[in-house]
């Protein structure tokens, strides 16, 4: 399994047009085989802050969906991009089947990944053209 995670930033008053023209980017990846989860949302405490989330079966999937980048507007409106891909060698529930409790006894941080995060470089005068 593979996750990408991580933020991009953009100016405040851009944030609700950058996300609106997101969803067609969602919409294409939960449409790829394998993407297991795939989400590009405001952040509730930073007015400039979009978080993203990726799940996907296999690194074949991600590349599949790779091979597009964001489009000139939307890379136009990053201001910076913090995005980690983890390569994940082992998984467990956090709630148990039936209940309502959280039954972690330790941190989250106690999953296993493995793998080194890469920063994706955006050219911003590339973008624009």
């Amino acid at each position: 399994m593979v996750i990408a995670a991580g933020h991009t930033i953009v100016e405040p008053q851009q944030r609700e047009s950058y996300l609106a023209r997101c969803m067609s980017v969602v919409e294409q990846a939960r449409g790829i085989a394998g993407c297991l989860d795939f989400a590009i949302t405001a952040e509730p405490l930073d007015p400039g802050r979009v978080n993203n989330f990726e799940r996907w079966e296999s690194q074949a999937a991600v590349e599949t969906f790779r091979g597009s980048s964001p489009s000139g507007k939307q890379a136009a409106a990053m201001l910076s991009a913090s995005v980690g891909e983890y390569d994940v060698s082992d998984t467990r529930p956090i709630f148990e089947r039936g209940t309502t409790r959280t039954p972690v006894s330790g941190p989250i941080s106690s999953l296993r990944l493995s793998g080194p995060t890469k920063r994706v470089p955006i050219d911003r005068e590339e973008s624009q053209t």
